[in-house]
């Protein structure tokens, strides 16, 4: 990243961290832009996603944007055998209950794009292949006007 970064010119704003998204302290008013993508889910439990959720809320400064993407309802199935396996995230939510989560912390800022489209795809497990379902959550928002609309 940080090459790319210097390749590109635009190393001096992009500072790299390598630590995991529970213990990473995000300050209130600091950032600009914060994106996570497929992270949120593998929080230690639903009460730290929220948590989290609300802390990168008051991080984003005036006018800044925030981009989930964020896997709800998850089922994995081995292909060989039709077995149901326990899928491999630490908080599997319901659709609705994301966001609603989403709705509350986020819903008078700037609704840029809210979308649920349901996913299917081969994952290994261990010397095995399963099918992974899920339905991605994606949701941006700006931090300003009303955010309510239903997903698309």
């Amino acid at each position: 990243m940080l090459d790319n970064s210097k390749k590109y010119g635009v190393g001096e704003h992009i500072t790299g961290i390598v630590e995991t998204i529970d213990s990473f302290k995000i300050e209130n008013n600091t950032y600009d832009f914060i994106i996570a993508v497929s992270s949120l889910e593998h929080m230690d439990s639903q009460k730290s996603l929220k948590k989290k959720l609300n802390e990168i809320k008051d991080g984003i400064r005036s006018n800044g944007i925030v981009c989930f993407i964020i896997n709800t309802e998850v089922m994995e199935i081995e292909k060989t055998t039709g077995k149901k396996l326990a899928p491999q995230f630490e908080v599997n939510i319901k659709t609705e209950a994301l966001l609603t989560i989403l709705n509350e912390l986020y819903g008078d800022w700037q609704c840029i794009k809210k979308t649920v489209v349901p996913q299917k795809y081969d994952i290994p497990r261990g010397d095995k292949i399963a099918e992974l379902s899920s339905n991605v959550v994606t949701y941006v928002a700006r931090k300003g006007v009303v955010c309510n609309e239903a997903a698309n």
